[in-house]
């Protein structure tokens, strides 16, 4: 009997076409778990030890895959470059959900809890992440039972009901309200409730919808971090904020995944590219030298890339961004240049925030200025330049609360947010 396998695929564009990759294969670890093998084929092989622009892409995916023939596995059970194309905490939520009703209405026999193989090959293929895509025995991508496009923009509110509901466990009660968030959502990381939304061009976008937990209106605060970030020199994806119940918006972000005309851009997390998994930051002694080290070794503009990281550093510190972990900084492939970082996304204040999530220095992560101008040569700025680029900064970002009442946040809000901001005043 042959075993469950798919096909995994780089579909990144160009005149070499889609690249297969070889095969992943689940192998049981016990309890209902599974980590994931990989099998290269020889083609790949022998591409990636070639000259091409694809020998460039295959050898760079992910820092622990070794290219030679055979079956491979991941020190932590899961390549990274699988894990990144694997739902995090929302959407495998969404996918526990649908299992439980699955079985609680005898539709399925297949056991309660989900493993790592049930999480990869639950996404849809139109909306999973980056250009990696995973092709069935048969030669059809990998699409969930009961696939849906991604809803409109006009639907945004049913979306928002929806994922109330699924907070609120009250979506079994509804289940035709959780579906819609299923599939356009399963693909995205994050603990947020939140789905992949199309605008009327076709673009993709995400949604992040209120929580039922959320003390502030987030995602205005996000819209508008995103604001205060392109001011200061950052590159940021467009962002708009859509009201939805008093004194709360959904922040919609175009996603940078995909071009204008629909091909896909590959993308890897700064964990798969660190070599680092989920939960690594600064108690574990990683850092922002450990993405510039990724930068340096596989970069396609390394000194820009260093460069736009190290304001990224002085950024999240003057916004109190104490959420800044490996997941929520990424890389996009270049085909046969390297690697670029990607824009920044996932900035929000916290007030009382007084580390960041991964070490500025060797092992330091204190939000304090002085930490991050000490670095700045690292990322090839030199001091004086360093201390001009944080004056222009500071000065941005002191323009917040003009920016929060051009968005209407009310000033009892501000002033609930204003520590958040208190480096830049």
């Amino acid at each position: 009997m042959s075993r469950e396998h798919v096909e995994l695929v780089m579909d990144i564009g160009g005149h070499e076409g889609p690249i297969q990759l070889g095969t992943a294969f689940p192998t049981p670890t016990g309890r209902g778990s599974v980590r994931i093998a990989v099998e290269l084929g020889a083609a790949a092989v022998a591409s990636a030890a070639g000259a091409t622009s694809a020998a460039k892409v295959l050898g760079t995916i992910d820092p622990d895959l070794r290219w030679h023939e055979g079956q491979h596995y991941a020190p932590a059970g899961v390549f990274g470059f699988l894990r990144d194309s694997s739902p995090d905490r929302w959407g495998r939520r969404l996918m526990d959900r649908r299992r439980a009703r699955e079985r609680r209405l005898g539709v399925t026999s297949a056991p309660a809890r989900l493993n790592e193989w049930d999480y990869l090959l639950g996404v849809d293929d139109r909306y999973r992440l980056g250009a990696l895509r995973l092709r069935r025995p048969d030669g059809q991508w990998c699409m969930p039972p009961g696939e849906r496009e991604a809803p409109p923009f006009i639907h945004l509110r049913r979306l928002q009901q929806a994922a109330q509901r699924v907070e609120d466990d009250a979506g079994d009660d509804h289940p035709d309200e959780v579906d819609i968030l299923l599939q356009p959502g399963s693909s995205l990381g994050g603990a947020r409730p939140k789905a992949t939304v199309v605008d009327p061009a076709g673009s993709l976008w995400i949604a992040k919808f209120p929580s039922t937990s959320d003390t502030h209106d987030v995602g205005m605060w996000e819209v508008l971090t995103n604001g205060l970030a392109r001011s200061c020199g950052i590159t940021a994806p467009e962002m708009r904020a859509v009201r939805v119940l008093e004194g709360h918006h959904i922040a919609l972000i175009q996603r940078f995944d995909r071009r204008p005309d629909g091909s896909r851009i590959h993308v890897a997390s700064a964990m798969t590219m660190t070599g680092n998994v989920d939960g690594a930051g600064a108690a574990s002694g990683a850092g922002y030298l450990d993405i510039a080290e990724a930068l340096i070794t596989y970069g396609a503009d390394p000194t820009a890339c260093l460069q736009q990281l190290w304001r990224r550093i002085v950024f999240h510190m003057l916004v109190a961004n104490a959420d800044d972990h490996l997941r929520n900084h990424a890389f996009l492939l270049r085909p046969g240049k390297g690697w670029l970082l990607a824009p920044a996304y996932d900035i929000n204040p916290l007030p009382g925030a007084t580390a960041l999530s991964l070490n500025v220095s060797e092992a330091e992560n204190a939000i304090d200025l002085d930490l991050a101008l000490s670095v700045a040569e690292a990322f090839r700025i030199p001091h004086a330049e360093a201390r001009k680029i944080m004056s222009d900064m500071r000065a941005s970002v002191a323009q917040w609360r003009k920016l929060a009442r051009h968005y209407q946040l009310s000033s009892a809000e501000c002033d609930r947010m204003a520590d958040a901001f208190h480096l830049a005043t």
